[in-house]
């Protein structure tokens, strides 16, 4: 496999490109300044892009002269109009291990480095993190409280993300079912408990 390094503005964009990027273009971009154009784009013989368009748009946005470039030359018109889709649509098969990316993103927050520029959205990130901690903190408080609910003790201890301030009588409609907004909750205990 060849790579061609060649000017940007002998590059053509895909006149039927169905993928809409306008709102990755920043994020690819601030990549591209941060880390170096590592992702060639893939040209059929005529310069017409198949996979890059995103990259193409980047690097017009940043100035940027000339970008490494293969030429899949080897394929069939048919091909390359199934390559172009199919390039983009099996990106979106796969998921995040939101464990191991919270392990990736404090590493690198503790690092100094700024992930939003790159489309992660590090507030709810850190939201998540805070209500996690604060359900660990309602674990151990629970250990010490039995909270009555209709003859029931309150033993849930699985916990979902949200606004606080969710009303403690929904929680006793249903305790088992309703999800608990753990920083509501500890607040709550600690104030009643005052543990």
């Amino acid at each position: 496999m060849k790579i061609e390094v060649l000017p940007v503005q002998t590059l053509k964009p895909y006149e039927n490109n169905p993928r809409n990027n306008d709102s990755a273009v920043d994020a690819v971009a601030n990549s591209i300044k941060t880390f170096g154009f590592k992702n060639p784009i893939i040209i059929d013989r005529n310069n017409v892009i198949i996979c890059g368009h995103t990259r193409y748009r980047a690097a017009q946005k940043l100035g940027v002269d000339a970008v490494p470039c293969i030429v899949a030359d080897d394929l069939t018109p048919e091909q390359i109009k199934a390559f172009r889709l199919a390039d983009n649509k099996v990106a979106e098969i796969a998921t995040w291990d939101n464990a191991l990316l919270a392990v990736e993103l404090e590493d690198l927050a503790e690092c100094g480095v700024d992930m939003s520029d790159f489309a992660f959205d590090t507030s709810e990130f850190w939201q998540r993190q805070q209500a996690w901690k604060k359900a660990e903190k309602f674990c151990n408080l629970r250990q010490k409280i039995k909270l009555h609910s209709h003859g029931g003790f309150f033993t849930t201890c699985f916990f979902e993300t949200g606004k606080s301030g969710t009303p403690i009588n929904k929680i006793k409609e249903n305790p088992a079912n309703i999800p608990i907004f753990a920083d509501c909750l500890v607040g709550v205990f600690e104030h009643l408990f005052c543990v």
